[in-house]
C-alpha cells in the first residue's frame, strides 16, 4: 500500500546581514560582501541597503533532502569581478558578480571549506577544507590542478605566493607547511607552535608572513625570494655589519630584499652556534623566523590580514577586540634597531662600568669574562619582528567579532577603514586615525541582535511576529521585508490576538504584553506572573487566552474593552502648569483660570476604546509550567511540567483527566490534533512522542533529532506533525526562516521500505 503525505519546501530565509562566513570589500571600497547562509549579499555601505543577492539554485525535495549548503568562506578575484566562495558540503563557486550568476562549481572536498585565497595574478584559486585536504584550482579551466595532503587537522587559513609558485597553508595540527605547486611535493614544514595555528598572512610585496596560534604571541618569517637561492651561500659567509652594509649602500631593490631576509634569519637563533646550524640546514627554506611580537590581547588568534597598502595589519582575537598594527618601512626598522642597540650598548657600558670599581682580582676576571660575552651578542644583534611592526591600537566592538575586512580604496583625512562582522548579525565601519578610531555607518537595518526565542504567524498569514531579548519585529513573510520594531521585554513567548490586529508577548520578567500591530507599540502591559511567562494559548471559542509560568501557576485570561483618554494637545497642560505656580495673592484668580484651563484640556482630549484583558481563573501546579495548549473543541487543557510529566484537565470544572509520562526530560513544545484526539509532544530528551487524549496511552515514540526539540506542530486538518529543527539543525544565526507547502505529495511504500 501506498502512502501520500504532504511535502514542504524551504521558500527562504530573512532577516540576516552576517552569518558565519566572512565580510568583503569589493574593489571600489563601497560596497560589501556578506554571507547570509546559503546566500551572498552585496550591500551599499552609505545607503545601508541590499544592493544584490547572489543565491545558488536549490534542489527540490523530491531530488534532495539535503538542505541547502551554507556559504563558509568568500575570496574576491584581483583582476576581474569574480567571486569565489566555498561552502559547507565542500563546493567552491565562481559567481559573476555583474551579472550576479554562478559561472561554475567546483567539487573536491569532502568537508566544509575552511580556507579560500586568490593568487596575486588571478589566475588560480586555492582551497583548504575541513578534510585536511588543499585543492589548487585553474580558473580559467575550471578545473582542479593538484591536490595536497599532508596536514592531520582540518586547514585553518592559506596565501599562494611566488605569482602561485609555492602554497603555505596553516592547520589545527599545529604547524604550517609550504608546498611547491609546480613539483606537487612539501617542500617545508614549520613547528614550534604551541597550539594549533589558526591563521595567517602575507603582505602584499610578499616579504613578510605574520601567523597567530593559541597564544599572545605573533611569529613574522621572512619570505625568501626564488632569486636568492643562488647567492645565499654567500651572503651567509659576510658578518651582519658587512650584511647591514650591503642592504644600505645597494642599489638593487632585489637584493636589499634578500639580504633583510637573511638577517632576519640571524635574529632569529639566539647564539653562533644556533646561527651557523640555520645557515646549513635552512638555505633552502622559504620561510626564515624573525622572531614574535606581543599582541595585548590574552584570548587565541582568529584572523590576521593585511591592508591593501601593507601599512597596517589587523589581527582579531577570539573576543571583541581587533588589534591594529602599523607596518615600518625599511628605514624606520633600521633607525629602530639602531636606537635599540645604542642603548643595550651604553646599558653594558654603564654595568662594565660599574662592575671596573670592584678592585679584586676575581671581579677583573669577570668583568673581561662579561665583556667578550657582551660583544658576542652585540655582534648577533640584527632586525627583529619587533622592529618592524608595533601596535597601534586596539578596537573595542560592542559584540564579539566574527571577521574583519580593510577597505582597498585610497582614503583622506584617515590611515585606513576596517569593517566589523559582528557576532550580533550586524557589521560596523571604524574610520582609523592617528589619534583613535572611530565608529562611521553601521548594518543593522532588519534583523535580530540575539537569538529568535519565539514566533507568531497571523491567521491570514500575511504578517509574521518574532521575538528575542531584545524585543519584537514584524515581518512580511512573502518579502522577507521588516515592517516594524517593537520594544518589549525578554521575550518568551507570543500569539496574535482574534482579528490579527493585536499580539500577545509573554515575557522572562512575568509580564504579558498587548501590542498594537498597525502602530508597532505596547498599549497595555500586566504584571501576571512571578516568573517568566513559559507559554501562551488562546481559547477555542476567543473568548480569551491562557498563560503558564516559571511561578507553578496557569492563569485565565478574558478580552475586554478599556476606554483611554488621549491628550490631542500638550500645550493645555503645559499652561496649567503655569498657572499653579500663581503667587498668594491671586488666588481666586488661579482657581478660575485652572478650572477654565481643565475643561479646554477635558474637551482637547478624545476617548479612544482598545483592547485588554482580565484575570478570572488561576491553578497552581506542582512544578514549573513549560507548555499549555487548549483542545481545538474546547474540552481539554494540557500543560507540561518541569516534571517530565503532561497533566491533563477538563477545561470546564478544571479537574483532572490524565497523567502523561514517558519523557525523561520535561517536555518543553506541545500541541494537538484538530480532531482533538492526538497530542505530540517534543522533549529535551531528543524525542517526540505521539498520545491519544481518550486513555492516554502512547502511540509512538521518535527519536528525532541530536539535541533538544524546540517545537512541534500539527498541521492543520491533518494527523501529520511538522517539528521544528532541534538545536542541532537550526541555524544559529539570528534569522527567520519560512516554509512553504507544495501541490506536491511525497509517496511512501511501507513494504519497500521494510525491503
Amino acid at each position: 500500500m501506498v502512502k501520500a503525505y504532504l511535502r514542504y519546501e524551504h521558500s527562504g530565509a530573512f532577516g540576516v546581514i552576517s552569518s558565519s562566513a566572512n565580510i568583503l570589500y569589493d574593489a571600489s571600497g563601497k560596497q560589501l560582501f556578506t554571507g547570509a547562509l546559503e546566500n551572498i549579499l552585496l550591500w551599499n555601505i552609505r545607503q545601508g541597503s541590499q544592493v544584490a543577492s547572489l543565491s545558488p539554485e536549490t534542489p527540490s525535495s523530491s531530488t534532495s533532502t539535503k538542505a541547502a549548503a551554507e556559504v563558509t568562506k568568500i575570496a574576491l578575484s584581483p583582476i576581474n569581478q569574480q567571486l569565489a566562495a566555498g561552502y559547507s558540503d565542500g563546493t567552491v563557486r565562481l559567481w559573476d558578480i555583474p551579472s550576479h550568476t554562478c559561472l561554475v562549481t567546483l567539487s573536491g572536498h569532502s568537508g566544509a571549506v575552511t580556507a579560500l585565497r586568490y593568487s596575486s595574478s588571478g589566475a588560480l584559486l586555492a582551497s583548504g577544507s575541513a578534510d585536511t585536504s588543499l585543492i589548487v584550482w585553474d580558473v580559467v579551466g575550471e578545473a582542479g590542478l593538484c591536490r595536497f595532503k599532508g596536514h592531520k587537522d582540518a586547514v585553518t587559513d592559506l596565501a599562494l605566493i611566488h605569482q602561485g609558485n609555492k602554497l603555505i597553508s596553516s592547520s589545527k595540527d599545529g604547524c604550517i607547511k609550504v608546498w611547491d605547486v609546480l613539483l606537487q611535493h612539501c617542500c617545508q614544514t614549520v613547528l614550534g607552535f604551541k597550539g594549533e595555528v589558526w591563521s595567517l598572512d602575507v603582505g602584499p610585496s610578499e616579504q613578510r608572513l605574520v601567523a597567530g596560534c593559541v597564544d599572545s604571541d605573533l611569529r613574522v618569517y621572512a619570505i625568501r625570494s626564488p632569486k636568492s637561492s643562488s647567492t645565499d651561500s654567500q651572503l651567509a659567509n659576510n658578518s651582519v655589519g658587512g650584511r647591514l652594509t650591503a642592504a644600505s649602500d645597494s642599489d638593487d631593490n632585489q637584493d636589499a630584499q634578500m639580504v633583510v631576509a637573511m638577517e632576519a634569519a640571524a635574529a632569529a637563533a639566539e647564539g653562533a652556534n644556533g646561527l651557523q646550524q640555520q645557515q646549513q640546514s635552512g638555505k633552502h627554506d622559504v620561510l626564515v623566523c624573525m622572531g614574535t611580537v606581543r599582541r595585548a590581547g590574552q584570548e587565541r588568534v582568529v584572523l590576521i590580514r593585511f591592508d591593501a597598502s601593507g601599512q597596517l595589519l589587523g589581527v582579531m582575537g577570539a573576543g571583541k577586540g581587533l588589534e591594529v598594527f602599523r607596518v615600518h618601512s625599511t628605514d624606520e626598522a633600521v633607525k629602530k634597531m639602531k636606537r635599540r642597540r645604542k642603548r643595550k650598548k651604553e646599558k653594558q657600558q654603564h654595568k662594565a662600568a660599574k662592575m671596573a670599581e670592584d678592585d679584586t682580582p676575581g671581579g677583573q676576571q669577570h668583568d673581561e669574562g662579561h665583556g667578550a660575552a657582551s660583544g658576542t651578542a652585540a655582534e648577533l644583534e640584527t632586525l627583529r619582528a619587533s622592529d618592524e611592526m608595533g601596535s597601534l591600537y586596539v578596537i573595542m566592538a560592542k559584540h564579539k567579532l566574527k571577521s574583519f575586512s580593510f577597505n582597498p580604496g585610497r582614503l583622506t583625512g584617515c590611515l585606513g577603514q576596517v569593517a566589523l562582522g559582528l557576532a550580533s548579525n550586524s557589521v560596523e565601519v571604524v574610520d582609523l586615525k592617528e589619534s583613535g578610531y572611530e565608529v562611521g555607518s553601521r548594518l543593522d537595518l532588519g534583523g535580530h541582535r540575539s537569538d529568535v526565542r519565539c514566533l507568531a504567524l497571523a491567521a491570514d498569514d500575511t504578517q509574521l511576529l518574532s521575538g528575542s531579548n531584545s524585543g519584537c519585529k514584524l515581518w512580511d513573510p512573502l518579502s522577507g521585508a521588516c515592517l516594524g520594531s517593537i520594544d518589549t521585554g525578554y521575550a518568551l513567548c507570543c500569539v496574535y490576538a482574534p482579528g490579527n490586529r493585536h499580539a500577545l508577548v509573554g515575557t522572562k520578567e512575568g509580564a504579558i504584553q498587548l501590542i498594537d500591530v498597525g502602530a508597532c507599540t505596547v498599549i497595555h502591559t500586566e504584571q501576571a506572573h512571578n516568573g517568566p511567562v513559559w507559554s501562551l494559548a488562546l481559547l477555542p471559542d476567543k473568548s480569551g487566552f491562557i498563560s503558564g509560568s516559571a511561578d507553578k501557576s496557569i492563569k485565565f485570561w478574558t478580552w475586554t474593552v478599556t476606554t483611554v483618554k488621549q491628550q490631542l494637545n500638550g500645550e493645555q497642560q503645559e499652561g496649567s502648569n503655569n498657572n499653579n505656580s500663581s503667587k498668594k495673592g491671586g488666588k481666586k484668580a488661579g482657581r478660575s483660570k485652572d478650572t477654565g484651563a481643565n475643561a479646554q484640556q477635558e474637551d482637547a482630549a478624545t476617548v479612544v476604546r482598545q483592547l485588554g484583558f482580565t484575570q478570572t481563573r488561576t491553578i497552581e501546579m506542582a512544578d514549573d509550567v513549560l507548555c499549555v495548549r487548549v483542545s481545538p473543541d474546547g474540552r481539554l487543557l494540557t500543560a507540561s511540567l518541569l516534571d517530565a510529566t503532561i497533566k491533563v484537565y477538563y477545561l470546564d470544572s478544571l479537574k483532572f483527566f490524565l497523567s502523561l509520562y514517558g519523557h525523561k526530560l520535561p517536555a518543553l513544545t506541545l500541541d494537538i490534533s484538530s480532531d482533538s484526539t492526538l497530542l505530540v509532544s517534543g522533549s529535551a530528551d531528543k524525542n517526540i512522542k505521539v498520545w491519544g487524549l481518550d486513555f492516554g496511552d502512547c502511540h509512538k515514540s521518535l527519536f528525532a533529532h541530536q539535541d533538544t526539540i524546540t517545537a512541534v506542530a500539527f498541521v492543520k486538518g491533518t494527523h501529520y506533525a511538522f517539528r521544528s529543527a532541534g538545536i542541532d539543525l537550526a541555524r544559529h544565526t539570528l534569522t527567520v526562516s519560512s516554509w512553504s507547502n507544495t501541490t506536491h505529495y511525497l509517496l511512501y511504500d511501507p513494504a519497500r521500505a521494510l525491503r
